[in-house]
């Protein structure tokens, strides 16, 4: 049997014509990924010993923060996407420590802004009355006042006599509420699945910009160390990649 060659360019106009793959979707599911780090490899709990920038040494039990009011924006056109109640408790662990929430339904915009906070806003830290990842049991609310610990690092610190003492790192207050914001290209939708992927380098809580001196306090709750370490971890958090 023949074919004839305008057949055969009709039939490709027709495949072409409903191949889906450069159709934007109308919303899109994406994943936001952390991964724990410290000294760029993955988070080892409690068997690994690590120093900071100040030479003391330390491991690390837990570790955990507030990852709230989650945005996408085109700084463009004004299009914005605010996650509705918005508060992601990020509780890395495992042999591969990571930890992942999802934006559902989310517009499919060419946006070119990620923005979120560590910490809880001013309104909703002003009562633990929650249910969620705000819930109380979580171990994230002060026992003893109103609001939450925005980031809550613990462990162990060794000191030069081999003595061992507790490191715990409890910061909150609304003064620590610290905005994080990536400019990237616009993001171009192809399906409805995206994954955002960051990384989470625990050693800049102790080293940058504020070196944290551990063998003067490895309690640091409030005051102006606290505060130090927030301006630090503002800056833990390294964009990895994009994938849609």
């Amino acid at each position: 049997m023949k074919i004839s060659l305008v057949f055969l360019l009709f039939l490709g106009s027709i495949l072409v014509s409903c191949d889906d793959s450069d159709v934007t979707p109308e919303s899109v599911n994406i994943k936001f990924k952390f991964n724990a780090l410290a000294d760029n490899s993955p988070l080892v709990l409690n068997t690994k010993t690590y120093q900071n920038a100040n030479g003391d040494s330390f491991n690390v039990s837990d570790f955990k923060f507030y990852a709230s009011n989650v945005k996408l924006r085109n700084s463009q056109t004004g299009d914005e996407y605010q996650e509705p109640i918005s508060y992601h408790l990020v509780h890395p662990k495992g042999d591969i420590p990571s930890y992942t929430f999802e934006l559902k339904d989310v517009p499919t915009k060419a946006y070119d802004e990620i923005v979120f906070f560590v910490g809880i806003d001013k309104e909703r830290n002003a009562s633990i009355d929650a249910i969620g990842d705000l819930d109380p049991n979580n171990n994230m609310a002060w026992n003893w006042n109103t609001g939450y610990k925005f980031i809550l690092l613990e462990g162990d610190v060794f000191k030069a006599n081999d003595e061992k003492g507790g490191l715990a790192l409890h910061v909150g207050t609304d003064t620590n509420y610290k905005e994080i914001k990536f400019k990237v290209s616009p993001m171009k939708f192809k399906d409805t699945e995206a994954e955002i992927e960051f990384d989470t380098e625990i050693m800049t809580i102790f080293d940058a910009p504020n070196v944290i001196d551990l063998s003067e306090t490895s309690t640091i709750m409030f005051g102006a160390t606290a505060d130090k370490v927030a301006e630090n971890y503002a800056k833990m958090f390294t964009l990895k990649q994009i994938n849609f």
